[in-house]
């Protein structure tokens, strides 16, 4: 792994570029890493360079990869791992990366003659995955929510029951309440139903709460008001606190049933979780690359160059007319920049500098396709 200074770094406005790559990025995580993008070997370097342009390939073809907004679940999984329960909203954040894990693989499974290094990486079975266990696993997430997030009443065989028992319940405490208000309408302050301590309660007049008999569940600011809970319906009421009771627990039932299953595959949800934010990567790198007419150069001996239309990156992607320049430099070789005041000389050289980071990082460089180094 290569290594260079921090202030080289920011002189080459390396940050600005990795900026630009990170807004080539669907997803909240890959957008993040974008910021650490890591300087590679040589042959690591070259082995990337040649995933990218794969991507580069299918995008200048028309036949673009997938977005793939893949959302932060590391801290979920930890969760997951340990025991622990996690949230709907959690669960079906896993989903959502395991659904686009399924959709660049086969993505990359139906162009294997494009995209032949990156399917060797991504598909399911090269690492023992099983592409049907975690599409099963999504789905089964998936049909456990409604659209709005909420865990849907088919989850389970009883929640739909619960839940029906749970309303029929209410309805049968608002019309009680209704007919106690209408009986006793003047002792009311206003006949409405309001909730107190989750329970249904009437606002009877302060000077006349004696009068109806039931547990006082608090009292207006002004103390006019008194919120009382009828004698009648406190059984009913009773009954729903324990139906609402029973509709929770068969709720964190479902959650913890399908933790679960996460974590009988965790490992391969992981797998696939870290794979989607690298390839995410890789094709924001080849969108990137396609903005800027860039190229991967053609290997050649070592310790020779020969770059062909070299461009700042930078300055085109600022829509500045570049003037392109070529280095050819053969083993032994240095390079030697003169020319009078405001010849070009700091552009040539930041330039040279920025795409020596970019080619580090795996990264088409802006030079006419016929370069190599």
């Amino acid at each position: 792994t290569m290594k260079f200074p921090e202030k080289t770094q920011k002189d080459l406005e390396w940050p600005r570029l990795l900026r630009q790559l990170a807004k080539r990025c669907t997803g909240d995580e890959a957008t993040s890493r974008c910021a650490e993008l890591p300087f590679l070997s040589a042959a690591e370097a070259r082995q990337r360079l040649a995933l990218v342009e794969e991507f580069m390939v299918c995008i200048r073809e028309g036949d673009p990869p997938p977005a793939l907004p893949a959302v932060p679940i590391g801290e979920w999984l930890v969760h997951i791992r340990g025991e622990a329960s996690v949230s709907g909203e959690a669960l079906r954040q896993v989903a959502k990366n395991v659904k686009l894990y399924i959709a660049i693989s086969r993505f990359l499974e139906n162009r294997k003659d494009v995209c032949s290094k990156n399917a060797d990486l991504l598909v399911p079975d090269k690492h023992g995955m099983s592409a049907l266990g975690l599409a099963r696993l999504a789905s089964e997430i998936d049909s456990s929510f409604d659209p709005d997030g909420h865990i849907s009443d088919g989850a389970s065989p009883e929640l739909g029951r619960l839940r029906r028992r749970a309303i029929s319940l209410r309805k049968n405490l608002v019309k009680q309440i209704e007919r106690i208000s209408e009986k006793e309408d003047d002792l009311l302050q206003e006949r409405t139903i309001t909730l107190r301590n989750d329970r249904f309660v009437v606002p009877v007049r302060a000077d006349a709460h004696r009068r109806l008999p039931g547990i006082v569940h608090g009292a207006s600011g002004s103390g006019a008001t008194i919120f009382v809970e009828p004698e009648q319906v406190i059984e009913t009421g009773n009954e729903l606190m324990l139906a609402r009771e029973e509709v929770l627990r068969e709720e964190a039932r479902v959650l913890a049933e399908l933790s679960s299953g996460v974590r009988d595959q965790l490992d391969e949800v992981a797998l696939a979780n870290r794979l989607v934010i690298e390839v995410e990567i890789r094709i924001a790198a080849a969108r990137l690359a396609v903005d800027l007419n860039a190229r991967v150069p053609k290997p050649a001996d070592s310790g020779t160059a020969n770059l062909i239309g070299i461009r700042h990156p930078l300055l085109l992607l600022d829509g500045v007319a570049v003037v392109p320049n070529d280095i050819v430099l053969e083993r032994g070789q240095a390079m030697v920049i003169s020319g009078p005041y405001a010849g070009g000389k700091t552009v040539v050289l930041k330039t040279i500098g920025l795409i020596s980071l970019m080619l580090a990082a795996g990264l088409p460089i802006p030079v006419d396709p016929d370069s190599f180094m």
